[in-house]
């Protein structure tokens, strides 16, 4: 078991940039040797920026009293159309 420590602001605990950084040093070997160090670094920023996105999530569907939902929910992966989100916006 990994503790994943992620503040909302962004901020992340050294064990969680320690095991990104590995994790992201594993996946940077399956590609060519000449571009495996831009791999590392894109991977663990991106990842990075994920954890903060999901720690800011969660904490404004907190305020909000919203249910909290996880990568597993269904309605992430429905696109919505753009004349309804144009819409919502107005």
């Amino acid at each position: 078991m990994v503790v994943f420590g992620v503040e909302v602001g962004g901020r992340v605990s050294r064990g969680t940039l320690t095991f990104l950084r590995l994790l992201a040093w594993a996946r940077a070997r399956q590609r060519a040797l000449w571009c495996a160090a831009a791999a590392r670094q894109a991977l663990n920023q991106r990842w990075k920026a994920q954890a903060a996105f999901a720690a800011l999530r969660a904490h404004a569907c907190s305020l909000l009293e919203l249910p909290i939902a996880g990568p597993s929910d269904p309605s992430d992966d429905l696109e919505v159309p753009l004349g309804e989100l144009l819409a919502s916006s107005l």
